[in-house]
């Protein structure tokens, strides 16, 4: 069911801040398409508050929009669904 990829790698170490920065990069399989909020031109974050409100948007989005728009995903997530009610029943 991995639709989406999102890859963060520590880069170093805010001197000023004094905190960790890192790099994001995102793919998403076809035809899943990008969810927001979209990535800026350099996708390089301080670990703030800002860049966890801003992964987890895109964490929850990325899904969101893979169950709505992959007909790979919604063929395997519906026959995932019907074999666990023939278990049920």
């Amino acid at each position: 069911f991995n639709q989406v990829f999102i890859v963060i790698k520590k880069m170093g170490h805010s001197p000023l801040q004094n905190k960790p920065y890192y790099q994001m990069a995102i793919t998403c399989k076809e035809p899943t398409l990008p969810a927001l909020p979209l990535l800026p031109e350099n996708p390089i974050f301080v670990a703030d508050n800002h860049f966890h409100r801003f992964l987890l948007a895109k964490i929850i989005n990325s899904e969101a929009i893979t169950q709505q728009h992959s007909p790979t995903f919604l063929s395997r997530l519906q026959r995932t669904r019907r074999d666990l009610l023939k278990e049920i029943m």
